[in-house]
């Protein structure tokens, strides 16, 4: 039967062109020369409060939207997304809460337009190949995930109207592998300079809220990935990225790493004289990184590995309690994992 006779349905045509558009993506940024690249913008599903402002279909993912104003906090999701999961939702919605609540007030400019969320992908990743999933296949797991996101701030949630005025998530590519190299090259990148840059002349450079699992914290204090003939290698790598930014760290706690009580003693012991000198870390560092509640013992674990071998077997009902609701459906419509 030929195309013409059977037509593809809508949802096809949608699976088809959000494939397209991000595959589109990756390889112009593969064949450049770029480190880093914010690819797209997923802007506000319903109108914001301010006058003549757009709305965005919920579905079709759009290019790259630079902020007029720079924004105050970007917090940043650094993920593999292979799938995101439910503890990825938790970890960016419980972020922007807080990183709101911290603000100081700015009549001038809402609180979605000071805080803004950046997911990135690396595609040279330091630990993990680019396996089972194709990155045109995460990347449209992550525009799913940014709409649950968005989701999760406006409804059922204290402060709500987050979502009323249009938390904007911003969706990037790099080819750099630790934390810290793409820490600067979202400082230096114009995108985030904001296309009214006079108009923000005095607002500072904008934090940084880097979220991070537990196990991640670990890797990042390991001085094999810091080597320097002077022996400040870490001091080098680390410094100018806690000079812009905070590390927020998500608690894991299991037989591997511990309870929450040893995990923040393992921070401590981090920044005591002798183990600062040995691995060639700054004493300032330590009020630069926030520990926070994960799951606990008692609670379900939620995995990408479980997600992924829940969309192998076509478990979707067990799906709904691993990953977000629109990530569920981009699973189960693109078939990933299912090869």
């Amino acid at each position: 039967m030929s195309s013409s006779e059977n037509p593809p349905t809508p949802g096809d045509s949608l699976t088809a062109m959000r494939s397209r558009f991000f595959s589109e993506a990756l390889a112009s940024f593969q064949a450049s020369s770029s480190k880093f690249r914010v690819i797209s913008t997923a802007g506000p599903t319903i109108a914001l409060r301010t006058p003549g402002s757009r709305v965005q279909d919920e579905h079709s993912p759009s290019p790259a939207i630079p902020p007029s104003h720079r924004p105050r906090s970007l917090v940043v999701l650094d993920s593999s997304f292979n799938p995101p999961t439910n503890a990825h939702l938790r970890m960016a919605s419980s972020a922007i809460f807080d990183t709101i609540d911290r603000s100081p007030p700015d009549l001038l400019y809402p609180h979605s337009r000071n805080v803004r969320l950046l997911l990135v992908l690396s595609i040279n990743n330091a630990d993990k190949a680019p396996k089972p999933a194709g990155f045109h296949e995460r990347l449209s797991m992550m525009w799913s995930f940014a709409r649950d996101v968005q989701q999760s701030l406006s409804v059922g949630q204290p402060g709500g109207e987050i979502g009323a005025e249009g938390l904007i998530v911003d969706i990037a590519l790099s080819t750099l592998p630790y934390f810290h190299g793409k820490s600067q090259a979202i400082a230096e990148d114009e995108f985030y300079q904001g296309t009214e840059e006079a108009a923000d002349q005095g607002r500072g450079q904008t934090e940084q809220v880097i979220l991070a699992g537990y196990d991640t914290l670990i890797r990042i204090f390991d001085p094999k990935y810091y080597h320097s003939e002077e022996g400040n290698g870490m001091r080098k790598a680390l410094g100018p990225m806690f000079d812009r930014a905070t590390l927020r760290v998500t608690m894991r706690t299991n037989d591997q790493w511990g309870d929450a009580t040893e995990q923040r003693q393992y921070l401590k012991s981090l920044f005591k004289p002798d183990q600062l000198k040995k691995v060639g870390a700054d004493g300032s560092w330590e009020s630069k990184i926030e520990l926070v509640d994960g799951p606990t013992l008692t609670e379900n674990v939620v995995s990408s590995t479980y997600a992924r071998e829940a969309a192998k077997e076509g478990d979707y009902e067990k799906l709904k309690k691993l990953v977000p609701p629109r990530v569920r459906e981009c699973l189960e419509g693109m078939g990933i994992y299912r090869d």
